[in-house]
């Protein structure tokens, strides 16, 4: 239920364009949310958020993977 919840979470934070969803990338991987079922994630939102939120999103996800610190 907690996986579910936070896919729900990202996505719509995705959509609204929110900066907190770089905290939920970081805890998404600690719950069990794989690099690759975030992207499918990401790509998934396209249609709802449009493009430009989702390469934003896209961006954040890689700078996280590359080991960025958040700035909160």
């Amino acid at each position: 239920m907690l996986r579910n919840r936070e896919i729900v979470c990202i996505s719509i934070l995705i959509a609204v364009g929110a900066h907190g969803v770089a905290k939920h990338f970081k805890y998404a991987h600690k719950i069990g949310i794989t690099d690759e079922e975030l992207k499918e994630i990401i790509i998934q939102t396209i249609p709802y958020a449009g493009l430009p939120k989702a390469l934003s999103a896209m961006a954040l996800l890689r700078r996280i993977q590359s080991g960025a610190e958040l700035q909160l």
